[in-house]
């Protein structure tokens, strides 16, 4: 949940404002053109809930562990 609290205080700092509660990061980000990403576990994406989650709210992902 941090990281969401940081990307949004971003956004926020950046000039770029949520103009609904609809809106996700994502759509908001990709206004200004934007990337937001996230790290994930590979393992997760097989998660219906979690895959949607992070299709709707990032526009770039990054392997948590695996690439270490």
């Amino acid at each position: 949940m941090g990281f969401f609290a940081s990307a949004l205080a971003f956004l926020l700092v950046s000039g770029v404002v949520l103009t609904s509660p609809a809106q996700s990061l994502r759509q908001a980000a990709e206004q200004d053109g934007l990337l937001v990403s996230t790290a994930v576990r590979p393992s997760q994406l097989t998660e219906p809930a979690y895959a949607s989650t992070l299709a709707r709210e990032f526009n770039m992902v990054e392997a948590e562990d695996a690439m270490k």
